[in-house]
C-alpha cells in the first residue's frame, strides 16, 4: 500500500536525509529540505532511515505521514502533475 510522507529537515547532514528521502520511493522537493515522498515502506521503517543519520541533540527532523485528499497551493505545474500521478497511484491500489 503507498503511503504519502512530508519530510522536513534542518541540520548537518541535510544531503544524507535528501538521499534518504529519494530511495524511500518516488519524490518531489520544491522547498529546501523539505521532500514530499509517496511510498510503500512503513512510517517506522521511514523513521528508523532518517533517525539514524540525525543528531537528537541539534538537528530538527519532521516526518507526517499524510492521507492527500485534496491539495493546494502555488508551485510550477510539474509538481501538480507529480501530486496528481501519485494520488492516481494510490487510488488504484485501494
Amino acid at each position: 500500500m503507498y503511503k504519502f510522507f512530508i519530510i522536513s529537515y534542518k541540520g548537518a547532514n541535510s544531503e544524507s536525509v535528501k538521499e534518504i528521502a529519494k530511495s524511500l520511493g518516488a519524490w518531489f522537493t520544491y522547498f529546501e529540505n523539505q521532500y514530499i515522498v509517496c511510498s510503500t515502506l512503513p512510517f517506522n521503517d521511514v523513521k528508523l532511515k532518517l533517525s539514524s543519520i540525525t543528531n537528537q541533540g541539534t538537528d530538527r527532523l519532521l516526518i507526517l505521514e499524510v492521507d492527500i485528499k485534496t491539495f493546494e497551493g502555488f508551485l510550477p505545474q510539474n509538481a501538480w502533475d507529480w501530486l496528481n500521478k501519485q494520488k492516481d497511484k494510490i487510488k488504484k491500489v485501494k
